[in-house]
């Protein structure tokens, strides 16, 4: 999958006068993880909403709501996963 490279501060990356591209899938995984349904034109349904999740603290209803959340939209998606889980400190891991 080929895509836009966004920087750090998920703005485009522009080298050159021209946009620098991607392969694979690790950035529209992080796409969709930090996008909310409804920010996308052309496909309303994409985003995780884990703006939702923030103060709402770690208990295993919340990780089961956010873990459930993100392999919908990696489904979704077509994009191909072998686990989620989510860390103490609240790291989302996909493998």
């Amino acid at each position: 999958m080929s895509d836009i490279l966004h920087n750090s501060d998920n703005d485009l990356d522009i080298s050159s006068g021209d946009f620098r591209r991607v392969e694979g899938p690790d950035q529209p995984t992080r796409v969709l993880l930090v996008s909310n349904q409804g920010d996308w034109k052309n496909s309303p349904v994409s985003g995780c909403n884990l703006l939702g999740f923030v103060n709402a603290g770690l208990n295993r209803r919340t990780r089961n709501a956010i873990t459930q959340r993100v392999r919908l939209q990696l489904q979704l998606h077509n994009l191909k996963y072998s686990s989620v889980s989510i860390t103490n400190s609240g790291q989302i891991i996909i493998q």
